[in-house]
């Protein structure tokens, strides 16, 4: 699906650059203002579908010469090729659907097919993000759920309450992003503390999302030992680590291997994430735990700003100043594209071994 957009972006952009050079056009101010704002709306995807196209001949081209015989260097190229690809697929989407909304004419979207009969597409990512920026200007409505596969797929549900609909946006995502209820299927969801106890719903007490139901798997195929460890308190415990609301909604906060512990104190990644996402020249964010020898661990904030925008490191702090606390905000940064499955999922552990080889260039 993702060829066929991108020969549609192309085409375009194409017709686009016909429209510009044609007399009638440059003649009428109106219609050259209307073509040359959509033109320089389209072309940051159509440079990166024009970079597709050759990534992607380039792949072809070598699975081809490696069916007369395996070459390192060809096999090198393969890789390369379809790492990049994987990488321009998610950057092409993200420039698609960021551009003007009010201008419908222009608009190209690829919408996913769903699961259900009001389901338009769905969306694995970071869900305040694509609340916020992406889903009420594009008319989605959306369902958050959650799952992995030993509770059979979506076992939690964020059930939307009649009073979100008088909040900001802001607010309404940041309720419509909690992981929520337990579905129809599960008997219970619960916020466990590590005595495997229930937190108090206070929004603020941290434990980790555990299922209990006739839909929880048995356990792991030939592996007693993490079988008993996921279920060492009578329920699944999932490794996400978060809070319980007093409405009843849970919230994950972070995956209990990607919480920085920051001179003996806690810090959520999700959080800090979740701060850096809000500044206005920021497009993606991912936060790890990097070494320390003072403090064991600090954060380290990998972004990757909006196209056309940027920010130094002195403005990003200010801005985490407004929303964290000092111990959370983040020491260091780098400033690239993030690592990414062909899914769209960041790598964070690619991330970890970035942090290391930073600490190590210090030494």
């Amino acid at each position: 699906m993702l060829d066929e957009l991108v020969e549609q972006i192309l085409a375009r952009f194409s017709a686009l650059e016909t429209e510009l050079s044609d007399p009638a056009v440059i003649g009428d101010r109106e219609r050259f203002t209307a073509a040359s704002r959509a033109y320089r709306e389209l072309e940051p995807a159509a440079k990166l579908a024009v970079e597709y196209r050759l990534a992607a001949d380039d792949a072809a081209g070598a699975r081809e010469l490696l069916e007369d015989g395996e070459d390192p260097e060809i096999r090198e190229l393969l890789r390369t090729s379809i790492e990049r690809l994987e990488t321009l697929e998610e950057e092409i989407r993200l420039a698609m659907v960021e551009r003007d909304p009010n201008d419908d004419k222009n608009v190209i979207i690829e919408i996913r097919p769903g699961i259900g009969g009001d389901e338009a597409g769905i969306w694995a990512g970071d869900v305040y993000r694509m609340l916020t920026r992406y889903a009420e200007r594009l008319g989605f409505k959306v369902q958050h759920v959650y799952g992995l596969t030993e509770v059979y797929g979506p076992s939690g549900t964020c059930e939307p309450q009649p009073g979100w609909a008088d909040l900001t946006l802001s607010d309404r995502a940041r309720n419509m992003a909690r992981q929520g209820v337990p579905a129809v299927t599960q008997e219970d969801l619960m916020i466990l503390d590590p005595g495997g106890h229930p937190v108090p719903a206070d929004g603020t007490t941290m434990g980790e999302l555990a299922f209990r139901g006739n839909v929880v798997m048995k356990g792991y195929l030939k592996n007693q030992a993490a079988t008993a460890e996921a279920f060492r308190h009578g329920w699944f415990l999932t490794g996400d680590l978060g809070v319980l609301h007093k409405d009843g909604y849970v919230e994950i906060k972070d995956r209990a291997k990607d919480i920085i512990i920051s001179g003996g104190e806690n810090i959520s990644s999700l959080e800090v994430e979740d701060v850096l996402y809000r500044h206005p020249a920021v497009r993606e964010a991912a936060v790890v735990a990097m070494p320390d020898e003072k403090w064991g661990e600090i954060p380290l904030a990998v972004i990757t700003f909006k196209e056309g925008a940027t920010a130094t490191e002195a403005e990003l702090t200010s801005f985490c100043r407004q929303h964290l606390a000092g111990f959370k905000i983040p020491k260091r940064y780098v400033f690239e594209e993030l690592p990414k499955t062909s899914t769209g999922k960041i790598q964070k552990h690619l991330l970890h071994k970035r942090a290391q080889a930073i600490l190590e260039k210090q030494k």
